[in-house]
């Protein structure tokens, strides 16, 4: 009689273990290999390029001209 781990049945659909992790690292290397492929793609083509963030003159992002003098000045 054989251990209940060595038994293999051929019957019972779905994956083992193993396979499930095979197919599993297979895909994530094919996923950052797609996303290396269509980074670089997009780089070439320039329309990945990222400009300067700029804001609007009353955005909350962006410090008032005299922040700094303000900032020292709380001292």
């Amino acid at each position: 009689m054989e251990p209940s781990h060595m038994h293999t049945d051929t019957t019972r659909p779905g994956f083992s273990r193993r396979e499930f992790l095979m197919k599993a690292a297979i895909g994530a290397a094919a996923a950052v290999g797609v996303g290396t492929f269509i980074q670089r793609r997009l780089l070439k083509s320039g329309s990945l390029q990222a400009g300067p963030v700029t804001f609007d003159d009353d955005s909350i992002f962006k410090p008032r001209a005299d922040a700094l003098k303000r900032m020292l000045t709380r001292r």
